[in-house]
């Protein structure tokens, strides 16, 4: 994180220093970056909970079967049992196809922006150079410092989403952790006469 804050800081520097015009075109990319974040955080998150519930639902069923082995073969209700956990992996998968559906959008996003800040480089750089104003040397490092800053900002993309997902792990985790502990009566029994 420390790295990377550090590489897109002094790229952003180098930059200003050499050509303010793709200074600005890569800034209008982050802020694109941005944007497309922003509009897509909340789905993030909702995509990351319902994924995470559906997991826990089928884990539940997977773990009473394990619980409860002896007592299926005993009873032989396998049949039943099976059923219940063909149910709720049927949900499960169907969950996790959409969350990865749309994990994939998101991060196609990214190659989408890193593609066309890249065709712009090569487009305004290319100009610059067919003027005389930059020379093929000072466009590879120009090109260089670009792919540096653009990397910060993919990482950062990539991290936001991320940040999303732990949200949603944090949520969960805060749920359970307010959730009122039982209390048992306060009738104490004498005695027992039957069961």
């Amino acid at each position: 994180l420390v790295i990377n804050v550090f590489l897109l800081i002094a790229s952003l520097i180098v930059l200003y220093s050499l050509n303010k015009l793709i200074l600005t075109i890569m800034l209008g990319f982050i802020l694109v970056y941005i944007v497309i974040y922003l509009l897509l955080k909340s789905k993030i998150y909702q995509h990351g909970l319902l994924y995470h519930e559906s997991l826990a639902k089928f884990l539940a069923g997977l773990y009473e079967q394990i619980n409860h082995i002896y007592t299926i073969k005993i009873n032989s209700v396998q049949e039943e049992y099976h059923k219940r956990l063909d149910n709720t992996f049927s949900s499960h998968y169907s969950t996790a196809i959409k969350s990865q559906r749309f994990n994939h959008l998101y991060t196609s996003f990214d190659g989408i922006v890193a593609t066309i800040a890249q065709i712009a480089l090569f487009v305004v750089g290319g100009l610059l150079v067919i003027r005389g104003e930059f020379t093929i040397g000072l466009f590879t490092v120009f090109s260089s410092y670009f792919q540096i800053m653009l990397s910060s900002c993919r990482y950062f993309f990539g991290l936001a989403a991320s940040y999303q997902n732990v949200s949603v792990s944090y949520g969960r985790i805060k749920e359970i952790l307010n959730y009122k502990a039982e209390t048992n009566g306060e009738i104490q029994l004498q005695s027992i006469d039957t069961i």
